[in-house]
């Protein structure tokens, strides 16, 4: 049966004034209160971060073969050791179309990197924007219920030209992501501008989970499994938890302070404010958990993070990094938006501690995604999560031995604990044979996506320039 096709209970809460809140999948109550499926439901991932990496310490020690926790030691993934076993990094990957205007398309490199890292597609004139869907587009037309659209969010400033997107719903027609953590939310839990259940929560600051109390108690009444009991305890927690931190995060004023008269006040807020650098980390550490309960509660099956937009970047001064300059002018490694003059001292120091901020926001997500219960293990297992760059080396704009980090397996089809040489003949700067775009059709195929055929994925991109098939040697 084509997956287009199929549809599934989707599991509410609901409350005062049209509240409805998503639960997550409890497997002890199927055939009772909620239904359990009979499939693993994957869901795809993407982060996507700006300017390249340290690629002297961006990847585990190890050139091929098991990632261990040491292998991560000192190197930006470090963060992430705790999910050493769980990790999958391909390399000698490069971008398809190629960088350097080696293809002959319109556009610098930042450009392309923006604009083909998601699609596989060639720029296009006059905008610059890829000519074909990126690859959450893509998935979330047969992973999604109703071919929904994929949550696409952007943590800091957007903007509107080729640089300020990844995502694309067709030709030419770039996708901004949602940067309000608010917004978001509202989404998630169904409320309606100037409803009863808008006015307590966005306004009187009541929490979501008061307000579906009833209907709560009444599923704790349920006999359940300790599982499931522990599944919704985590769940709660979780919201509990990122409703406190909206309150901090996006409101560097009270209520009154940003005289909001009975409109919700992140809606009044500057969207400059929203994408400022004061509100950069805490907005990006939200945006994990907001993803985290999307998926748990199968709200959407498919989101991308992207930080920032391309030369760009904020200027990372918390967590104990208090740089002088943004991240694209430390890219460059001299301090400036040009490729002017030496490096500056330190700078790889810099490039790193960025590298691994990203790392820890992803540890952050895989951290809640492996709270929930998936069909053989967790909800990261059966999940893809791909962190993925706009170039490598940002001082050279690189697009060759791709900065790619995938955890989960898509229930199994994936390899996992793994560092694999993806290249031509072992050359892991070449700039054919290991076109990206296959990698694009592996993560279609690993959470179960079908082309418009309902078939599996044989290509993603325009293979006038990518490649056929699948990097095989990624899958378990």
């Amino acid at each position: 049966m084509n997956k287009k096709t199929v549809t599934t209970r989707r599991n509410f809460l609901r409350g005062v004034g049209g509240v409805a809140l998503g639960i997550p999948l409890l497997s002890s109550l199927a055939g009772r209160v909620l239904a359990a499926p009979t499939d693993p439901i994957r869901r795809l991932i993407i982060l996507f971060t700006p300017n390249g990496v340290n690629m002297d310490r961006f990847f585990p020690s190890v050139d091929s073969g098991q990632i261990s926790a040491s292998s991560l030691q000192g190197r930006a993934l470090e963060p992430m050791s705790s999910f050493a076993d769980r990790l999958l990094v391909p390399r000698g990957i490069h971008m398809a179309p190629r960088g350097f205007n080696w293809d002959e398309l319109p556009g610098d490199d930042h450009m392309k990197g923006m604009a083909c890292k998601l699609t596989g597609q060639p720029t296009t004139d006059p905008d610059i924007f890829a000519a074909g869907e990126s690859v959450d587009f893509a998935a979330s037309k047969s992973l999604n219920i109703g071919a929904k659209a994929p949550l696409v969010m952007q943590v800091g400033r957007g903007g509107n030209n080729v640089l300020n997107y990844c995502s694309y719903s067709g030709p030419q027609t770039p996708y901004a992501g949602e940067n309000n953590p608010y917004n978001v939310y509202r989404s998630f839990t169904g409320l309606i501008s100037g409803s009863e259940g808008d006015d307590r929560v966005m306004k009187r600051g009541q929490s979501l989970v008061d307000l579906v109390r009833d209907d709560l108690n009444d599923l704790k009444r349920t006999p359940m499994s300790s599982d499931d009991t522990k599944l919704l305890d985590d769940w709660l927690a979780l919201v509990r938890d990122v409703e406190t931190g909206m309150s901090s995060a996006c409101s560097p004023d009270t209520v009154a302070a940003l005289n909001l008269d009975g409109v919700d006040r992140f809606d009044m807020m500057d969207s400059n404010q929203v994408g400022s650098d004061g509100e950069f980390n805490e907005i990006a550490r939200l945006m994990m958990k907001l993803t985290a309960l999307t998926m748990a509660c199968d709200v959407n099956r498919v989101a991308t993070i992207k930080f920032s937009s391309g030369a760009s970047g904020p200027t990372f001064r918390w967590d104990g990094m208090n740089h002088e300059f943004n991240h694209h002018q430390l890219s460059h490694r001299n301090g400036r938006d040009d490729a002017e003059g030496g490096d500056i001292p330190g700078i790889e120091n810099f490039i790193t501690e960025v590298d691994t901020y990203y790392a820890s926001r992803m540890n952050d997500l895989l951290t809640y995604l492996d709270m929930f219960n998936g069909s053989n293990g967790t909800m990261l297992d059966d999940s893809v999560v791909m962190w993925i760059s706009e170039l490598s080396d940002g001082k050279a704009h690189d697009f060759r031995n791709l900065p790619v980090v995938i955890a989960g397996s898509g229930a199994g089809y994936l390899r996992q604990g793994q560092v694999i040489d993806c290249s031509k003949d072992g050359n892991l700067m070449s700039d054919t044979g290991a076109a990206h775009n296959r990698l694009l059709t592996t993560l279609l195929n690993a959470v179960g996506a079908t082309d418009d055929s309902g078939n599996p994925y044989s290509s993603f991109g325009d293979l006038s320039y990518g490649e056929q098939g699948e990097f095989d040697q990624l899958k378990a």
